[in-house]
């Protein structure tokens, strides 16, 4: 039963979420801040460094 509840809950919340308008904070061709993240290896790579290419950032986590 508690984990009917959960699912509901969790239903309601992805409802919700989808129906929430979308405002982009970026439109093509605006400068963002340059930062770096560090790979597995402990190599950086800076944003900038990828200037004029597509990228695609993925943040996710198995928790």
């Amino acid at each position: 039963m508690k984990s009917k509840g959960l699912i509901m809950i969790r239903v309601l919340i992805l409802t919700l979420v989808s129906l929430a308008p979308v405002h982009a904070a970026y439109q093509v061709g605006d400068t963002v801040a340059d930062w770096t993240l560090y790979d597995a290896d402990g190599n950086p790579h800076r944003l900038y460094d990828y200037m004029g290419k597509i990228v695609m950032i993925n943040f996710w986590s198995d928790t």
